[in-house]
């Protein structure tokens, strides 16, 4: 039997320590084995389901469902998700950037000829056009009216269809781009979700369902920002005290979303945003917990 260390399967899955062992504790989600020093050690079937329920998680399914499902259980609930996404109308695909390029590549293999190019999108730009694909998606944290020109023009030599996955944007510059028949989705995404919109088909989940859920409550981020520290630098109540306005900004956001329609896509995209922020800040504490032997719980 093959023994994983938990570094191991994180690098394989990409899903962070402190998530695996959240799922392990609170959802009693893929259990691993203990060695005699108490280090976890998972099986390659384990980390199959980890990619299965991260995948299927991403797509509007609660941990809570997934947990009691075996891996075979887990493949065929994916395997349904697969065959509602029409894959035939597009049959060949490049993916532009590296965090694309390393979602895609954990991806079970498909009919649909994937090509991944883990370039910056500015620089794929800069090099002779050649693209025999059917379909391009582009990768950039920001997008500027510059790149939507630059992005524009090769559109209009390449004659396929072209998504745009960002992290900030304007409505001007996404206007821009879809004046040309260019697809825009805010980050993150999962695979299906771009196939299925590659395809013009409708997309049932909205990359809100990627948000992961909050690592700490207000109570244990008021109790960390008003301890003691035992490091010089106090960056634990720093860090906590920065949680707390985030996660407040989350929640401002969420309300806006209902009580301003008109600004609702907006304000949905900065909550995403905001999530993001509050999911690096969160990784940021626990590894400053981890260093100085914090206890968080």
């Amino acid at each position: 039997m093959d023994q994983l260390s938990i570094g191991a399967v994180v690098d394989l899955t990409g899903i962070p320590a402190h998530t695996l062992r959240k799922w392990e504790t609170r959802h009693n989600l893929v259990v691993p084995v203990r060695t005699e020093s108490g280090r976890r050690v998972y099986t390659q079937a384990q980390v199959e389901a980890l990619r299965l329920v991260r995948a299927l998680h991403g797509l509007g399914h609660s941990l809570a469902s997934l947990a009691p499902l075996s891996v075979e259980q887990l493949r065929d609930l994916s395997a349904q998700h697969t065959a509602d996404i029409p894959h035939s109308a597009i049959s060949s695909l490049l993916i532009v950037g590296e965090t694309l390029c390393a979602t895609f590549a954990r991806q079970p293999a498909t009919a649909m000829d994937i090509t991944l190019e883990e370039s910056d999108p500015n620089e794929w730009l800069e090099t002779p056009f050649a693209c025999d694909a059917e379909a391009i998606v582009l990768e950039t944290p920001t997008l500027d009216l510059t790149l939507a020109e630059r992005i524009s023009e090769m559109a209009n030599h390449y004659g396929g269809k072209v998504l745009v996955a960002y992290t900030f944007a304007n409505r001007q510059t996404l206007r821009a781009l879809r004046m040309h028949n260019i697809l825009t989705l805010a980050l993150p995404i999962q695979p299906d979700t771009v196939f299925a919109l590659l395809a013009n088909a409708t997309i049932a989940t909205t990359s809100n369902n990627d948000i992961r859920e909050k690592l700490f409550s207000g109570k244990q981020l008021a109790r960390i920002a008003a301890m003691s520290p035992s490091i010089q630098c106090e960056c634990p109540n720093h860090i906590a005290r920065l949680l707390l306005e985030i996660s407040a900004f989350e929640r401002y956001c969420a309300q806006c979303e209902d009580s301003d329609p008109k600004e609702r896509a907006l304000h949905e995209h900065l909550g995403r945003v905001t999530a993001q922020a509050r999911g690096l800040f969160e990784d940021a504490l626990v590894a400053v917990a981890e260093a100085d032997g914090i206890d968080l719980d």
